[in-house]
């Protein structure tokens, strides 16, 4: 079973590009250890055997999470023998990937050349002279400010003032979400309302420290 794990393994490693093995490497850097953070083929097969899947057999579940959000479906169907929407349909109840980390990679794919430029231009000053002259991609800058304690899950602030004024408002908004909540957000109709109980003040009862509630409506459009 495990060697032909690894022979599956090396299969979706061979089938992708260097560019695209960072990527991976980066979105499930919180579940490796450092000595296999940098070589792809131990880094999936430690994945798909360690106790973050609950398996004690190698488990292909995490391959197809990270081919799913690197929008590679057709390994997905061509060596794991799966399809875009049996994963999408797994992940429903939850994956294995950090949100925030997914967030970073996105975020990456939406800037061009010249955004990133601009991006890189912004935190000069942040970051100390020549470590960004290695920086290809925005997770290579986003790698170097997790380092320095810029930038974290908990702490979005500065990618979002740089997103901001290299004005990607659409990409800064998407930072204001936090961890736990991190995902889109659809309204599939022309308005809503809102209830929401309201206290009020003059209905306190001094002796039981109860509310009466009054309750408001707000419409949007």
């Amino acid at each position: 079973m495990a060697d032909r794990f690894s022979i599956l393994v090396n299969n979706v490693a061979d089938a992708l590009s260097k560019e695209e093995c960072r990527t991976l490497l980066y979105l499930c850097s919180d579940l490796l250890s450092g000595e296999c953070v940098e070589d792809f083929p131990l880094a999936l097969l430690t994945l798909a055997t360690n106790t973050h899947t609950g398996q004690s057999q190698p488990d292909a579940n995490i391959l197809m999470e990270l081919l799913f959000q690197l929008k590679r479906f057709d390994i997905l169907k061509r060596v794991l023998g799966t399809s875009k929407q049996e994963v999408e349909q797994r992940l429903r109840d939850g994956g294995f990937l950090s949100k925030y980390r997914v967030l970073m990679m996105e975020l990456g794919e939406n800037l061009d050349a010249e955004e990133l430029n601009s991006f890189i231009f912004l935190i000069r000053s942040t970051v100390p002279k020549g470590i960004l002259d290695r920086a290809k991609s925005f997770l290579d800058v986003v790698v170097e400010l997790e380092k320095l304690d810029e930038v974290s899950c908990e702490n979005l602030g500065l990618v979002e003032e740089c997103l901001t004024n290299i004005r990607r408002v659409d990409l800064a908004k998407r930072t204001s979400i936090p961890e736990s909540g991190m995902q889109y957000i659809q309204v599939c109709c022309h308005f809503f309302s809102v209830f929401v109980s309201i206290p009020d003040p003059n209905t306190l009862h001094p002796n039981s420290l109860r509310w009466d509630s009054q309750f408001y409506s707000f419409s949007f459009f």
